[in-house]
């Protein structure tokens, strides 16, 4: 039997889990997706973009040019993001 809490996500079509995904990392990082799709290195825009990348590959079984694509990046962007982010939490 599926979950009633799960059920809704699961009859929902791909492009919607994703920007589920990505409206629920902005707000909890508190910025918008127009602020973190620009070419920007500072760390209050970064480590949401990797996120959003890390999830989106982990979670929705995303390919990893898919993830980047959605930021107009290199796919090794998306690579980098995943190693990168495990030492991060691992740190913190």
């Amino acid at each position: 039997m599926i979950s009633p809490y799960v059920a809704p996500a699961i009859n929902k079509p791909l492009e919607a889990q994703h920007d589920n995904v990505v409206n629920l990392i902005c707000s909890y990082y508190g910025v918008t997706f127009s602020q973190i799709n620009v070419r920007n290195r500072k760390h209050e825009y970064v480590i949401p973009r990797q996120v959003i990348m890390l999830f989106l590959m982990h979670y929705c079984y995303v390919k990893s040019r898919e993830a980047s694509d959605l930021f107009n990046l290199d796919r090794s962007t998306a690579s980098h993001a995943k190693k990168n982010h495990w030492t991060i939490v691992s740190n913190e």
